[in-house]
């Protein structure tokens, strides 16, 4: 069911400012760290903030090879309960949550040049340099650094609405952009009763405007718009079979015959291989492709 079917609310003409969940069931879909940078809004502004500071404070930290400040900023990171997003809340012993999530980032990010370089600067870039970091372990990081706002733009709808709100029995952690530290407090938030099971949970919104159909950042992309132009140019120098003339006698290369040739591969760590002796790749993607990409999915 979703939210505004639970609540009985009218969706306006222009739709809801919150992405409308099913309140029973998580919905594939995930937040975009970089659709958040992008967001003009007061809340778009606060968000960014708080992601800011803290990616500064961590890529800090790992610079300095301070790896028990890095697990410390990284310790309250898990599947966030509340926003019903990203891959089922039951598959806790999959990617996990907690302290595993934790040492896992922790442990990728160090593990990367591009990151100890100091290349890497914003959070949605370590999907591309980081093994086992994909959209979904991104989402919940957003999520958790920038659970203050969220709760604070949920209360907001639910006054809007006259939803009625009430404590939640347990304290959520969340990121205080002063402290640069985690702090726990109980807040106010709505609640749904399932009333198959009869328990009642508490709802957390996102704005729809940070929950793309498609994130702007996506290894495929790179692949497609950073790596394959590359690799035409290796294919040219090397002279390969596949390499033709165009009526021009100039020498060209198919998008195709790169995918097929194995030595050019488009798998994850072949892309990440390629950024980490080349971090310059990153830039290029953020300022070309990202975007692009972006004005594509908006």
């Amino acid at each position: 069911m979703l939210f505004n079917q639970y609540f009985n609310l009218k969706e306006p003409e222009n739709g809801f400012e919150f992405f409308n969940i099913d309140v029973f069931a998580d919905t594939k879909r995930f937040v975009d760290p970089y659709s958040i940078q992008r967001d003009t809004s007061y809340l778009g502004r606060e968000m960014s903030k708080s992601i800011n500071i803290f990616m500064y404070e961590l890529l800090l930290s790992i610079r300095t090879q301070n790896y028990s400040v890095s697990r410390r900023l990284c310790s309250k990171f898990g599947e966030t309960k509340g926003t019903r997003l990203g891959y089922s809340l039951k598959r806790i012993d999959g990617h996990g949550a907690g302290d595993k999530l934790s040492k896992d980032f922790v442990d990728s990010l160090y593990a990367s040049l591009a990151v100890t370089s100091g290349a890497v600067k914003y959070l949605e870039e370590s999907m591309f340099v980081c093994e086992g970091i994909d959209k979904d372990i991104i989402s919940d990081i957003t999520i958790s650094i920038v659970k203050q706002q969220l709760i604070t733009f949920t209360q907001n709808v639910c006054r809007r609405y006259g939803i009625p709100l009430k404590s939640i029995n347990e304290k959520i952690s969340y990121y205080c952009n002063d402290s640069k530290k985690w702090k726990v407090n109980r807040f106010e938030l709505p609640h749904v009763v399932d009333n198959d099971s009869g328990i009642e949970s508490y709802i957390i919104l996102v704005p729809e405007r940070i929950v793309p159909a498609k994130l702007t950042y996506n290894y495929r992309y790179f692949y497609s718009n950073i790596a394959i132009p590359m690799y035409k140019k290796q294919a040219i120098e090397q002279n390969l079979v596949y390499v033709f003339k165009d009526k021009n006698g100039e020498p060209k290369v198919r998008s195709g015959d790169i995918r097929n040739d194995i030595q050019f591969g488009g798998q994850k760590p072949k892309m990440s291989e390629l950024i980490n002796s080349n971090p310059s790749l990153l830039t290029r993607y953020r300022n070309e492709i990202a975007p692009y990409k972006y004005s594509q999915f908006d």
